[in-house]
Parts: C-alpha cells; structure tokens; sequence
C-alpha cells in the first residue's frame, strides 16, 4: 500500500485492529457450508468486518463502514469522496472489499440497498487476478437511467463487453450477479427484489485470486457516491436467514394486511458541490423516497429542485445562482406511502465567477460570410458550403455532398468539413444540426483532427430506417469503430452531436429535438489535436446527394447566448406555479376490433396519455381482460385464445395519470372461420444431431423457412416443452436471406445430452396454426488434430459440419451453398481448437444476388479461424454480431478491383493484397491456407495465402497479422457472402 491509502481513516479497519483476530475471524461471516464454497457468504450483520476481507482504497478518501449492526437491514457502507475520479477503467481506482477466492467456477451474488441516480455513480462486483488483470461487473447511472456493465481489463487496457439500459429499471433495491465456468462469465441482474435477469455472456481468461464489492464515480468533477452493500453471497451458500433474523417458516396469513407505514424517512450524507452558476447536493435515505431541494439566499428559499429517481441515493442540480454568494437549503424527502421529513437548514457559497478559457470559437453562422476561423476541406471536390438565414433566428452553415461517389470518413476522410485550428487541451464542443439523415448512409457529426491519418469521427447517421449515433477512431489510416447504436430517442427535427475530451478519454453525445443529452459512450484514444468541425457524408457505391444544416458549433463552456442572436427570454415569472388538479376522466374514441379466427386486436385512442385495459367474452359478463401496451393517446390490446366463427363482447377502460378512469359501451365483434395456414419446412429434416463429430460453438441452429410469410402472425419455438421464444421472419438484410427464412439459435446450455424436443410453430394471420416437431440429438464430441473432412453425401450434414447460415448440401468429396445470400457459414471442427493451420479448395461458380445492397458490400469467399459464435451488438433477437472471434481470411470482389484482406478481433489489425492482382473468376478453383499460431506473451499470429489450384503453392505468406486484442480457441467456418459457391475437403493441421 502507498503513503497516501495508508494514511486514509477506515473505521473498520480501526474497529479491526480494535476487536483482535479471534473476533473479526467471526464477526458477520457464513457458518461452516455444506456445498464446497468458493467465496465466504457475508450479510455484514457483525460489529466488525470479517478478516477474509481487505480494502483497497486507491484515491485514499474513502469511507467503509458496518451499519445497523442487530439489525434486519445491516449493511456495508462504502462512500467514494468528491472531486476526484474513483473509475475502474484502466487503472482500477475504485474503493473495493475484496476477498481472496480459489480459482475454480464459481457463481456470486452481491444484494445493494442503494440505486446510483446521479450521472457516472456505480456501484458491483470487481473479479481481479492483480492489478493490471481484472473484471467489473456493476450498475451505474447515465443520463437518467440505469445501465448494466460489464469490462475486462487485460494488462492495464480495458474494453467495454456490456453497456445496457435496464429493462426494468430500480427504486430501491439491486443484485448484481457473477458466474463463472472456465472462460466464460455470465452476468446478471435482478431489480427491486425480482427474478436475475442475464444480462449477457462472454469469453476471458483470467486466474482469479479475489472478488469483492466497489463503489465508484467518474468524470472530471463528480459528486460523493455511498454504496450500500447488503450482502455478498457465494450463489450455493448464502446465508439464511439473511442479516441474522428469524427463519418466517410458512407463512400462515399469506395475505395479511400490511400495517400502514407512518414512518418519515431519514436524510443523511448531505453534501453539497457549488459552481460560480450551480450546485449539485447529494443525500441519502433510509428508504425509497422521492426528494427536492429547497434554496435561496435567506432561510425563506423561494425556488426548489427535484430529485431524479426514487430510490436511496439522490441529488439535485441547483440552478441560476449567483457568483460568490451563499446559499440556503433544506431537503425534503416524502417516501412512497406519502410521509415526508425535512434536513435542518444547511448552507453553502458559490465560486467567484470566472470565463472559462475558450478552446474552440463558437459560432451561431449568422454572419453574411463564414469567419477567417473557419478552413474548408473538400476532399472528393464536389461539394458546396453556404451560409443560409443570414439575419434570421434560423441562419444555417449548409455542407452538400454530391451523389454518385462516397464522401465517407473511413480509412481516408473524404467528407466535406470545416474546420477550426484547437490547442491541444482537454475541451467540450457540441455541434447542432437542424438536419436528420433519412436516406441510409446520410452522415453528419464532428470531426476531431491530428493530421489526415489520424483523427476521429462523432456522428449520427441513417441505416435501415433508423439514426444510429457512431465513433471511430482512424489511427495511421486504419479505422476502428467505437460506438454503433440506434439511438434511444428517433430525432424528426433536430440533432446535437456532443464530443467532451479529458486527456485520453473522449465522452459522446447526443441530443435529440431539443431534449438533453444522452452519453452515446466513453472511449480511450490518444490523440494529438489540432482541430475540430462539422462534417457531412454519404457512403456506399452509388449514394444519393445530401445536405446537412449544420445551426451551430459551440465551445460548451462558451456558447452565444441569445443564439442567432434571438431575444433572451428572461426568468420566469412564476417558475412552478401550483398545477390544479385533474378531475376529468379520459374520453375514448375511433375504437375498432380486427379479428383472426383466434385472436382479435382492439385499438383505440384517448384525448390524454392514459393506460388502458379490454375486457372481453361471449356475454356481457365478459371474465378475461387484455391491457394496452404503453401510456400514451394511441392504444392496442390484442386478445388471444378466441375461438372460430364466434361473437365476442368486449368494453373499454381508460385510466389517466391521476387516476380518472372512462368505461365504454358494450361492443361486439365476431371472429373468422378457420382456414389452412402456412406450411414450415425444417431444411435439414425432423431428426438433427449436434455435438458430434464435436462442438463447433455455444449454440445449435434449426433453419429452415415458412411458406407464405405474409400470411403469419407470430413464430415461435420451445425447448423440450418449456417457454415459447419468438422467432424473427426474414428478410433482415443479414442472417435471414429470405422471406419466411427462420434460424432457432440455441444454446447448448438449454438443452440435455442425449434425447430433445424442439417444436416449431406458426400462427397464421387467419387464426390457423402448424407445428413441426424436430428431434434434437446431443452429443459431447471432441476432436483431435490432425483433421480432414471427408464430406460424404450418405451421411447428414449435421453430423459433419454445422450449417449456421443458409442451406447447404454435402456431396461426396465437397459441400456446396443451396441458399445464397448473406454470409452463408458453416462450422467445422472443435471450439477447443488453438493453434492450427487450415487448408481447403474453393470453387467460385457465381455471385449471388442482394451483393452491394445495405449493410451487404461486396461479395467474397474464405475462411475464419478461432470462431466462436456469433454474439449480440444491439440486444437484437437474432445476435449478428462476428466478434470476438480470431480473424478472418477471405477474398472479396470489390467493383474497383478484387483482392484478399486478412482481418483480426474487432476488425483490427488488418493487411490487404494488391487489387487485381490475382485473377479469380466463377469457375475457377482456388487453394487457401490460413493459420494461428498463440503468443508466449498473449495474443496470436495469423497468417494466409492463396494459389490456383494445381499451380506451385508459394513459398511465403502473402499477409500476416499479429493480434493480442484476439480469443484464445475457436473452431473453423467456412464463408460464402452473396456467393454461390463449393468447398472441398477441409485439412485442418495442429502446428509443432
């Protein structure tokens, strides 16, 4: 430990020195398991901390102490100052509890009584192997909501594996869980005293040595954050009863009447951070509550601030105040029963005003002409760059990219732009657009420049309907994505890209149609700065022109204020004026009824947001109910389990936010008579096997198709009878080729070695349904290398490879695409494979259609190695995404000249052939040997070429890469992207 953590006050550790090793040895630990323990359960229900734990408090201003000792709500309190960044990112400078663990699978549970609510507080489990290798996995609060996160960190360098709203998101209450077999870790989270929800999977190796609670915050500033840490469980011992109370048994009144609660809550940890213009107070209760604020220059106030959330954890941001000056306030905090209770009056004083020194000119573009600042780069030279409402409240910088040729930022910045000379220090610019992208590929955002090999992109932009928000970063002419993701909140009318830089660090985001800002994500980058601008682009082989309006780009510490040079508003006259009271019911109009022969959706709309519930039945006494979905004007149930060719009676009632409820009339409606429905046609037959000869990746896959796609309302599977899961309908422009396509992606987790049942079933628009039954064998297969396929055309196709992707068919000696499309793939060999070398002939016969179409490009033929499944990007129901895997050899036959490229993790590093320079056309036969060899360090070279067949193999790698951002073992998968296409036998060689 340092000087500085040395000298830091803990009072357990005093309570430790105090209390002797006989006690602490004792003191709120699990007793002695019956199922081997990996970690020792704690409730932390003792006077002192057990001696299994040890504090790390890296900054050295943390608090951890045991509360409500005796208690049923005992707890551990960990507290990370102000001020001062407490991140676990890079260098782990959270406050963490640790104990030392075994290294062997285990499954942990940590239960928090505290919700993080202010923006970058966070609070979870760190999994370490030492200080430069460790895991966190945690809850934090960002714009408003709670995410879910998980990290690795890998010889001192972190990397993102998740980052996810909540579904559900908490008030009081939250267990983040950790579960460990081998390799892989699983995260969950369960909310509010709920079921664990998983929250995703991933591969990373690691010795472990402790595992333990942290609490964090981050950012240039942040305010003081409390975790408070209910227990620490080892998921096969926890300790029952929980916090030493007594075990209730049965219950015998399984319903009592709860007794009222009449209690106020507590408020403690009050802590107030001024600005010259603002202050943040932060505090706690002991129980979920709401909060506001309280303030003014006297002990009268006069203005108030609420709290966000309703959880224990709070804070207010204190507006329009004055430099210099001191300020009173009192907190109020009402729980959910109603009781409220009061702070004492507290103060505290503003900074001295002072202008922040300005990094970047602002500029509204209301000018008549664009200031000498400003540079403009035109790289394709096809552009036009105007000023537009000069002299209105609406003036505009207007960048136009041409059609026909792309203008996209990626591996040489072609877009149009104009830039501004920065310094090279930390700064915050945010660039409004009164442009939204609609046609896909459309592009605009802010460019950050070294020089024209190395800068960065902040963008949004249109893809498939939707605007994504997107980073990368371009180093040495080679492009990496950061971030790409649908934002939350569709813009129709407005955008503001926002990029904050401290040091290394560069912060994204985005604001939509006026609203606040959303944090896209944070990423390191180093990154000489010398200048920064708006840009717009298109992308893709044939783009259509587009023209960004680009209304402002303003230093944020510095904007001009009235923009456009627009009267300033003022204060307002009455800031919260008392509302009056909602007494009137919701009215209810344009219902209508669209029935199926087994089902019915009712829609209707409502003069107010309002939720909304159906019931329904063959009398007017009706006896089933279906709710609407959301809380808006528009609503829609859909009842089910009707039957044919019969009248129903169905009612309405609407209930507004205040309560005020509107019953309708009674309505009927008459379902349709039975008809045939679709037909599901399972490509590789009703008897599948998989795992053997050996496991190619954590899931299997049924594909197959459904007849008239437009006629089904829903598809769905089951596992050996158990919940039914959605299954999507293709065309999806990825994995689903085409229409009706289907792929039931499972994991082998769900399924039992030896004998399963899958069934398949397709609900038709007219009510009719069909199922097709698919009898899943499971075996636990291994394969040793040396390896060759001998595709034979006797034997299934399961049980030689595994068709991820698309039909395939197995002849004697090769296998061929039946299906062409969309990275068509199949598995071959053992997801336990390391270090090998791939061999296999490949005959081109034609390229396929949909090549060059969105998310497509060009067509092309090869081989990954190291393949390890495909994993999720967007949460979607079909995961698509190709990483982690080891890298990928393929040759790709771009319109401007083919050739081979080789690709490792993530899309990085990656080396190119020559264009043109090997002549390979349908009908041609052509070898390709691709190979990975491990590195004692970490890491792995991958290496490739490729020959005609019956020509001299060449003597030298044509590329290779080496990659320690790589996976350590992966099967091989065959590649056919908008190709139709046949693979030879495949020889697969372990290296000496």
């Amino acid at each position: 430990m340092n000087a500085k953590n040395a000298t830091a006050i803990h009072p357990i550790r005093m309570a430790l020195a105090i209390a002797g090793a006989a006690a602490v040895a004792l003191a709120g630990m699990a007793p002695p398991a019956t199922a081997a323990s990996v970690l020792v359960s704690d409730d932390f229900s003792g006077s002192v901390l057990g001696s299994g734990w040890s504090v790390t408090d890296h900054v050295g201003d943390g608090s951890v102490e045991l509360v409500g000792e005796g208690t049923g709500d005992a707890q551990l309190s960990l507290t990370v100052g102000a001020g001062e960044s407490h991140d676990a990112w890079g260098v782990n400078r959270s406050l963490r509890v640790m104990q030392a663990v075994s290294n062997t699978d285990f499954a942990v549970d940590a239960g928090f009584d505290s919700v993080p609510v202010t923006t970058n507080h966070d609070q979870g489990l760190i999994v370490e192997q030492d200080a430069s290798n460790w895991l966190r996995f945690d809850v934090f609060a960002s714009g408003g909501v709670v995410r879910a996160f998980a990290a690795a960190t890998t010889s001192g360098s972190s990397k993102t594996k998740f980052n996810k709203v909540l579904a559900v998101q908490p008030t009081d209450s939250v267990v983040v869980g950790v579960g460990r077999v081998g390799n892989s870790w699983t995260m969950t989270v369960a909310v509010d005293g709920g079921s664990p929800q998983v929250i995703g999977t991933f591969s990373q190796a690691l010795t472990v040595g402790s595992v333990g609670p942290f609490a964090a915050n981050a950012g240039s500033n942040p305010a003081a954050y409390t975790a408070l840490v209910d227990y620490v469980f080892d998921r096969a011992n926890p300790i029952v009863p929980e916090d030493g109370g007594a075990d209730p048994g049965p219950d015998p009144d399984p319903d009592p009447e709860p007794e009222p609660d009449v209690t106020a809550p507590a408020v403690s940890g009050v802590s107030a951070t001024p600005t010259a213009s603002s202050a943040v107070v932060s505090w706690t209760t002991n129980e979920a509550a709401t909060g506001a604020v309280a303030f003014g220059t006297t002990t009268s106030y006069g203005s108030t601030a609420s709290s966000s959330g309703s959880g224990t954890s709070h804070a207010a941001t204190l507006t329009g105040l004055a430099p210099a000056t001191t300020y009173h306030y009192r907190i109020t905090a009402t729980d959910t029963s109603g009781n409220a209770g009061s702070s004492a009056d507290l103060t505290f004083t503003t900074t001295a005003s002072s202008t922040p020194n300005a990094v970047f000119s602002s500029d509204d573009f209301s000018g008549s002409v664009l200031g000498s600042g400003w540079s403009v780069t035109d790289h394709v030279g096809d552009g036009s760059v105007e000023l537009v409402g000069e002299g209105t409240g609406d003036a505009q910088l207007s960048l136009t990219v041409g059609a026909g040729e792309s203008h996209d930022a990626w591996g040489v910045n072609r877009s149009l732009r104009v830039m501004q000379a920065v310094s090279n220090t930390d700064f915050a610019v945010d660039a409004g657009f009164d442009s939204v992208p609609v046609t896909t590929n459309h592009d605009q955002g802010l460019i950050v420049e070294q020089d024209a090999s190395n800068w960065l992109r902040f963008d949004v932009f249109a893809s498939g309907g939707v605007v994504r928000a997107f980073a990368a970063a371009t180093t040495s002419g080679s492009s990496k994505t950061k971030f790409n993701k649908v934002l939350a909140v569709q813009p129709t009318d407005s955008v503001v890209v926002g990029v904050g830089r401290v040091g290394n660090s560069w912060t994204m985001t985005v604001a939509v149609d006026g609203g606040s800002p959303q944090v896209i994500g944070t990423f390191s980058q180093a990154l000489t700065v010398g200048s920064v601008g708006p840009f717009a682009a298109n992308a893709g082989s044939n783009p259509a022109a587009y023209t960004a309006l680009v209304d402002y780009v303003f230093d944020r510490a510095n904007p001009i204020v009235p923009e456009d040079g627009g009267a300033d508003p003022g204060p307002d006259p009455d800031p919260d004026p008392e509302p009056e009271p909602d007494v009137t019911a919701p009215a209810v109009s344009g219902v209508s009824a669209t029935p199926t022969a087994s089902s019915a959706v009712v829609s209707w709309t409502t003069n107010e947001a309002a939720t909304g519930a159906v019931a329904f039945g063959t009398t007017t006494s009706y006896g089933s109910t279906a709710s609407s979905s959301g809380s808006g004007t528009s609503h829609a149930a859909t009842l089910t389990g009707l039957a044919p060719a019969t009248t129903y009676h169905y009612r309405i009632t609407a209930t507004d936010t205040s309560g005020n409820a509107t019953v309708t009339q009674d309505r009927t409606f008459t379902t349709l008579e039975q008809t045939a429905g679709p037909a599901i046609d399972i490509w590789y037959g009703s008897d599948q096997s998989f795992g053997a000869p050996a496991r190619t990746q954590p899931r299997i896959n049924i594909v197959g198709s459904v007849s008239n796609p437009d006629g089904v309302s829903s598809l769905t599977y089951r596992v050996n009878g158990g919940t039914a899961r959605a299954l999507s309908l293709g065309p999806d422009n990825r994995r689903l080729a085409m229409p009706g396509d289907f792929n039931a992606d499972i994991p082998y987790a769900d399924l039992n070695t030896g004998s399963n049942v899958v069934t398949i079933t397709a609900l038709g628009t007219n009510g009719s349904s069909v199922t097709e039954t698919v009898n899943v064998t499971i075996q636990n297969g291994s394969l040793s290398l040396p390896y060759t396929t001998a595709w034979s055309g006797s034997a299934a196709l399961q049980t030689q490879a595994q068709s991820v992707d698309g039909l395939w068919r197995v002849d004697n000696g090769s296998v061929s695409t039946v299906q062409v499309g969309y990275d068509r793939i199949l598995a071959v060999g053992d997801s336990a494979w390391t270090d090998y070398e791939v061999t296999v002939p490949m005959t081109l016969h034609s390229f396929g259609p949909g090549a060059g179409q969105y998310l497509s490009g060009d067509p092309m033929i090869g081989i990954g190695l190291r393949w390890q499944g495909h994993t999720q990007v967007q949460g979607e129901p079909l995961a698509y995404g190709w990483y982690p895997a080891g890298a990928y050899s393929w040759y790709r036959f771009y319109e401007n000249g083919p050739r081979w490229e080789l690709f490792g993790n993530h899309n990085s590093p990656v080396v190119r052939g020559a264009r043109n320079a090997i002549d390979f056309s349908p009908g041609d036969t052509y070898m390709m040997r691709v190979r990975v060899e491990g590195l004692p360090s970490g890491g792995a070279t991958y290496s490739m070429r490729m020959w005609e067949q019956g020509t001299s193999e060449p003597t030298t790698w044509s590329g290779t890469i080496t990659d320690v951002d790589t996976v350590s073992n992966g099967s091989v998968v065959l590649i056919a992207h908008h190709v139709d296409a046949t693979f030879g036998n495949v020889t697969v060689t372990p290296l000496p």
